[in-house]
């Protein structure tokens, strides 16, 4: 119908835009701020840069969202505001509905320091990247959604996914209706440079099995790569945290295992820009699909 037809164009016009080296750039410049570490005395000053791209690409209200945590690292006790960045594409007609497309942005290493240097070029810059990419281009070609697109990077996920879980925990009460939450974590490595052999993991939860039907048939009309469905780390990432809300959510990760996991040799020259940008087109569908009021 003409629905499906309109739907169909407009995610493979967004998708089409995409930029693999765009996602890249981004990648690198999150690898480039030092260390992303929740704790570290920059956390702000990442969090700030974050929410000025996001003005840059033409969301003049990408703001911080700030949380209060109490951590101890190393016999230390840090109590601190963290921040969530948050950008919004105002629904034109159901804006207090919203989608959520999210990512963590802070970074961990061991057993170095990762006071100092906390590369985490894919968990998670690719992440942050990908989500950042779609609020680019979603801005550059005018797309104007039923339901409002929140595009948010989340702070302190290393140390428990403490920024999803205060924000998952506001959202409801302050009056917006959560339609679904997109995560993309650690989307960023492949074992091989052979396309063939690419998968993203799509994981699921109980409450919004649909989720997973239509993010298989998402990957299949818009990107090159296979699936794979496996949930072992379903708790492990940001989604879990609006799962815990009782928000329907969904979780994206590369089907390939990063042997340099927490470590200063998660650098972008071991992420793959062209498979992140298939899983971001994965993402960008989804919003595309779910923009009804009836989900």
């Amino acid at each position: 119908d003409i629905i499906r037809t309109r739907k169909d164009a407009t995610a493979r016009a967004l998708d089409e835009a995409l930029i693999s080296d765009s996602i890249g750039h981004t990648i690198i410049w999150l690898q480039g701020m030092g260390t992303r570490f929740a704790l570290a005395d920059n956390h702000r000053e990442v969090a700030v840069r974050i929410r000025d791209k996001f003005r840059k690409m033409g969301y003049p209200d990408a703001r911080l969202d700030s949380f209060n945590i109490t951590r101890k690292w190393n016999s230390v006790l840090y109590s601190q505001q963290q921040y969530n960045v948050i950008a919004e594409l105002r629904g034109s007609r159901y804006h207090d509905s919203v989608m959520i497309i999210g990512a963590h942005y802070d970074a961990m290493v061991g057993p170095e320091d990762p006071f100092i240097r906390t590369p985490g070029a894919d968990d998670n810059a690719s992440g942050t990247a990908a989500m950042m990419e779609i609020a680019r281009v979603m801005r550059m070609k005018n797309y104007r959604p039923l339901s409002s697109i929140q595009f948010i990077a989340f702070g302190a996920e290393e140390l428990g996914l403490l920024g999803s879980y205060d924000y998952a925990g506001r959202i409801g009460p302050s009056g917006r209706f959560v339609k679904l939450m997109i995560n993309n974590d650690m989307i960023g490595y492949v074992s091989s440079s052979n396309p063939v052999t690419w998968k993203v993991n799509i994981i699921n939860y109980d409450n919004a099995t649909e989720l997973l039907e239509k993010s298989r048939s998402m990957c299949n009309l818009y990107t090159d790569i296979k699936y794979t469905n496996d949930n072992t780390d379903y708790n492990r990432s940001d989604s879990y945290s609006f799962f815990l809300n009782n928000y329907k959510a969904v979780f994206f990760i590369s089907g390939s295992l990063n042997l340099y996991y927490h470590s200063l040799s998660d650098t972008y020259l071991f992420c793959n820009f062209d498979f992140c940008r298939e899983v971001a087109a994965l993402s960008c569908a989804l919003l595309v699909w779910s923009d009804t009021h009836e989900l």
